[in-house]
């Protein structure tokens, strides 16, 4: 850690704090990326759109394995 940036935790927090000041930053700042991917993941799900391309895809997917285990060229 920067040694400024050290002195000037131990001003604002205080000696012995410092680590536990950081957890928290850190756990608030992780809680906020959790929340913002579920909410994508919700959003995502309610695309129509999105769901009937994604499963488009892996039609597509199924069939490409389907012709290589059946020995055939794509």
């Amino acid at each position: 850690m920067d040694i400024d940036l050290y002195w000037k935790l131990k001003d604002e927090v205080g000696k012995g704090r410092i680590s536990r000041f950081i957890e928290n930053l850190v756990a608030k700042e992780l809680n906020k990326q959790e929340q913002k991917l579920a909410q994508e993941y919700q959003e995502a799900a309610q695309d129509k759109n999105r769901w009937k391309e994604a499963q488009e895809w892996e039609q597509a997917q199924m069939t490409d394995w389907d012709k290589q285990d059946n020995g055939e060229d794509n």
